[in-house]
């Protein structure tokens, strides 16, 4: 028998073979270590050869590193610190709630509340930032709707090419709408 066949059969737990114990126990801390290194580092959990931008630690990622493979998503492109950020806040929310539901008190000893208050805190800074963002979102659609899209219909037929292809960049904040000349008074 091989070593990592023994190993892998649990053969090095049982009794009398402490030999392959000790192997297994250390694969095993190993990789736990490993993991939480990881989670708290913020790095990408399967490892930097599944890393897909250039992010690093404090800075965030700009390019992506193997164009063939699939498209980055947002998390991908966030430095380091703020994934791990994110992952002590969804920690910490869920031993808020764990300590919730098992006690039925939030604020129970000083201890607790500051974990509670923090939980608190970071759910509702996530609930305003899905506010704001949504609300970028719908602003931006209703810019693209009443705004850019009739200026690109209207460019398409003199530029002889499709709207799709005509880009035009209205920046909201530099335009000035006076509303009494839409009143027609």
């Amino acid at each position: 028998m091989g070593l990592w066949s023994s190993a892998v059969r649990g053969e090095g737990m049982r009794a009398g073979r402490n030999d392959h114990g000790a192997i297994v126990t250390l694969i095993i801390l190993m990789t736990t270590w490993r993991t939480l290194f990881r989670f708290v580092a913020g790095r990408p959990m399967l490892g930097d050869r599944h890393r897909s931008t250039d992010a690093t630690f404090l800075r965030a990622g700009t390019r992506v590193l193997r164009p063939n493979d699939r498209p980055p998503t947002w998390w991908a492109y966030l430095p380091e610190w703020r994934r791990a950020a994110v992952r002590f806040a969804a920690v910490l929310v869920l031993v808020a709630g764990a300590w919730w539901s098992v006690t039925g008190s939030l604020f129970g000893s000083v201890a607790h509340s500051v974990i509670s208050a923090g939980a608190l805190a970071v759910m509702a800074a996530g609930a305003w930032f899905l506010v704001v963002r949504i609300d970028g979102k719908v602003r931006q659609a209703k810019h693209e709707h009443g705004m850019t899209g009739p200026l690109r219909a209207a460019l398409a037929p003199i530029l002889g090419v499709s709207p799709r292809e005509v880009r035009v960049h209205l920046p909201r904040k530099n335009l000035v709408i006076d509303q009494k000349a839409g009143d027609g008074s």
